[in-house]
C-alpha cells in the first residue's frame, strides 16, 4: 500500500495485514514516491504480518498514536532517509526483529510512551546519523538490545524502562568505518535498567554523557566499553557496587565521573556481590575523576 505526496490523509481504526515484499514502494504502509508526504495521522491501527509494517521517506509532520505492530518480517516502524517532524507515540510493538529504527538522517522524531517487547533484536534504533531526536518513557521489555544508538549524535533518551535484555540495556556504538555520522553528544539520563547482561555499553564512542540512570540485575558490567577508543562521561550517578569495565583491547578507552558526591574505586572484578579489597576515595563534587583502561580492565564504584 503506496501513499505517494500524501497530504493530509488520516489512517484511523484500520487493520492492515499480509502486504509486502523488498522491492521499494511496496514494502507494505509505503509513503514513498516522488514529493514527501506530510501532515498525516495515523492512530489506533493494527498492522501485522507485513514485509514493513511502516516505511517512510522525506515524509514530515506524521503522527503514529496508539497502533498495535506484530509479527511483521523486517521491522514495525521504519521513518527512513531525512524523514522528520514525526511523533511515534502510545503503540504496541511486539514480535517483531525491531520495533523502531529511525535510519539516515531522520531527525526531529519523537519516540514517547511505546510499549516495546518481544521484538527479537532491539527494541529502538537510532541508526545512521539520526539527530537532534528523543526517546522518552517508553517500556522495553524481552529483546537483545534496548535502545541502540548508531552514528548518531544529540539525541536524548531518558526515563525508559528497560527490562530483559540478553545483550545490553543501551548501546552506544560507531562501526569500524563510521560514514553517516558519529554516535557522540547524546544524552541518557533518568532511565531504568533491569535484568541485563551488561547497561549501558559504549563501543567505539565517545563524548555521549551518562546522568542518573538506575540499574538492578546486571549480570556483568553497569558500564561497558568496548572496541578501543571509546569513552563516557558519567554525571549526578549514585553508585552501589557498579561495574565499569573494558573488553580485552590493546586499544585505551576512558571514562570521567563528575558531580557524584564522593566515590570508593576499587581495582579489579567484583567476586558476585561482594568487592574484594579496599578502595581509593575521590570527591568528584570537586575534582573529576577519570580513569583509562585497556586490556580487559575493571573498577568497581561505590557512593559513599
Amino acid at each position: 500500500m503506496q501513499f505517494a505526496a500524501s497530504e493530509g490523509a488520516q489512517i484511523i481504526n484500520s487493520e492492515f495485514g499480509y502486504l509486502g515484499d523488498v522491492e521499494l514502494g511496496r514494502r507494505g504502509f509505503d509513503l514513498f514516491g516522488e514529493g514527501p508526504s506530510h501532515d498525516m495521522e495515523i492512530r489506533g491501527n493494527k498492522f501485522h504480518d507485513m514485509w514493513m509494517a511502516f516505511y517512510s521517506s522525506g515524509a514530515y509532520n506524521i503522527t503514529v498514536d496508539g497502533n498495535e505492530y506484530y509479527n511483521n518480517i523486517k521491522y514495525a516502524l521504519d521513518p527512513h532517509t531525512a524523514t522528520y517532524n514525526m511523533n511515534i507515540t502510545n503503540n504496541y510493538l511486539h514480535h517483531n526483529p525491531i520495533g523502531v529504527i529511525c535510519s539516515n538522517s531522520c531527525h526531529n522524531i519523537l519516540i514517547e510512551g511505546n510499549l516495546v517487547e518481544h521484538n527479537t533484536d532491539y527494541g529502538i534504533f537510532f541508526s545512521r546519523n539520526m539527530y537532534d531526536s528523543i526517546a522518552r518513557n517508553n517500556h522495553v521489555y524481552n529483546t537483545t538490545i534496548g535502545i541502540f544508538v548508531s552514528e548518531s549524535p544529540n539525541n536524548q533518551i531518558y526515563n525508559n524502562t528497560i527490562e530483559t535484555t540478553t545483550s545490553q540495556g543501551i548501546r552506544l556504538q560507531n562501526p569500524e568505518l563510521p560514514d553517516d555520522g558519529l554516535t557522540e553528544g547524546n544524552f541518557v539520563y533518568n532511565n531504568t535498567i533491569t535484568n541485563s547482561e551488561n547497561g549501558i555499553r559504549a563501543a567505539r564512542s565517545h563524548d555521549n554523557i551518562l546522568e542518573s540512570n538506575r540499574f538492578s540485575d546486571i549480570e556483568e558490567s553497569e558500564f561497558r566499553l568496548s572496541g578501543g577508543n571509546s569513552s563516557i562521561i558519567i554525571r549526578g550517578q549514585h553508585f552501589d557496587n557498579a561495574s565499569i569495565s573494558q573488553e580485552d583491547s590493546e586499544i585505551y578507552s576512558y571514562v570521567e565521573i563528575l558531580d557524584s558526591g564522593v566515590i570508593e574505586v576499587i581495582e579489579g572484578e567484583r567476586d558476585g556481590e561482594e568487592v574484594q579489597g579496599e578502595g581509593e576515595i575521590y570527591n568528584t563534587d570537586i575534582e573529576l575523576y577519570r580513569r583509562t583502561f585497556s586490556g580487559g580492565d575493571e573498577i568497581t564504584v561505590n557512593s559513599s
